[in-house]
């Protein structure tokens, strides 16, 4: 699969997801959390919004599995953009964490619904 191929499948995917009621509104609430995660100089609040987007991308992704692994592409930008900010701007590298913790989150909840979550719902099942 070449990365033409791949995008135009990740667009597919979001195309059929957006028409989901509840979608816009998640998108809109995940873009709200990111901001609060970026202007937050306090790292509890980082992770707590890290941890949100951790539960949330592991909860889309029971539904829609493409959705959580494109969630996770976006937290690897995240990272590595906070990285990059963190390192580059010595004046505010509370924003590099800000992206940095919520990317982090995003990044892991495949593994997470993986490890964690399918385990439970097949025992429950």
């Amino acid at each position: 699969m070449s990365f033409w191929d791949a995008l135009a499948m990740a667009r597919n995917v979001a195309r059929l997801t957006w028409n989901v009621p509840w979608v816009p509104y998640a998108v809109l609430l995940g873009l709200i959390l990111l901001m609060v995660g970026a202007l937050s100089r306090r790292t509890w609040v980082q992770g707590l919004v890290a941890a949100g987007l951790l539960a949330a991308s592991a909860t889309y992704s029971i539904w829609v599995l493409p959705v959580g692994v494109m969630l996770a592409g976006f937290g690897l930008v995240l990272v590595v953009a906070g990285a990059i900010w963190k390192h580059a701007d010595r004046k505010r590298p509370h924003v590099g964490g800000g992206l940095m913790w919520p990317g982090l989150g995003l990044l892991v909840a495949p593994l997470a619904n993986i490890f964690l979550v399918m385990p439970i719902l097949r025992t429950i099942h």
